[in-house]
């Protein structure tokens, strides 16, 4: 039978290694965080909507080039899980120091996560910034998958507010053609605008792509209208 650790955890700190151990939840254990609690490892804050299970993990932090915009590359940290964690619903949190972006910078930065090192960012849309407190929180109301977590500069178009009672902002920093679809495939919009209008559209899941038109490269974003 397996026994809940709770928060009786030991953190390790190795600061001469460039990954360090943070969290380990030892084979035959498993650290339950309940509904509306919150459990922080190093500067990552994990709060699930529904009580979260976590099992035989080890979360480990590393310094790294995540991405770059205009040929500037950001450090941020990496939280690398062992055992990938499923099916989390909740709010994200990251802080950050005030050396690891220019001004310019943080106000872009988002949250991204993906389930391993062969997959793509999958980034938060519309993170709340909290300048003063120097973090960046996310609500993920749909299931997603906790294998690696970071801050990084987004590098590709940023899609807000989503969901969307009506407007959408394509920000990127080229022209961009956009082309939404709903579930089934068939085409409802085509415009190469900053802002679309999507008022007189039904409530449910539409599927945007978006193509850079200099260089062809193409992005798909699920969009939520209300």
């Amino acid at each position: 039978m397996k026994t809940p650790l709770f928060f009786s955890i030991f953190f390790c700190v190795c600061t001469i290694l460039a990954q360090k151990p943070l969290l380990t939840v030892t084979e035959g254990n498993f650290l339950k965080i309940l509904e509306n609690t919150s459990l922080r490892i190093d500067d990552l804050v994990i709060s699930p909507s529904d009580a979260y299970t976590l099992s035989e993990t080890l979360f480990s932090d590393r310094f790294a080039q995540v991405s770059a915009r205009n040929q500037n590359p950001i450090n941020s940290k990496i939280y690398t899980v062992s055992n990938v964690e499923k099916n989390f619903k909740g709010a994200l949190t990251l802080y950050y120091q005030q050396d690891q972006f220019n001004a310019t910078d943080v106000e872009d930065v988002q949250i991204a996560i993906r389930k391993n090192t062969n997959e793509t960012w999958f980034y938060s849309s519309n993170p709340n910034r909290d300048l003063s407190s120097k973090k960046i929180s996310a609500m993920y109301t749909e299931s997603v998958n906790l294998g690696q977590i970071t801050l990084a500069l987004p590098v590709h178009p940023r899609i807000y507010p989503n969901p969307t009672s009506g407007a959408l902002t394509v920000d990127y920093r080229v022209p961009l053609q956009k082309r939404l679809y709903d579930a089934t495939g068939v085409l409802y919009l085509q415009s190469e605008e900053e802002m679309l209008n999507l008022n007189e559209f039904s409530s449910g899941t539409y599927f945007l792509e978006t193509t850079d038109l200099k260089t062809g490269q193409s992005w798909y974003h699920k969009v939520i209208k209300f």
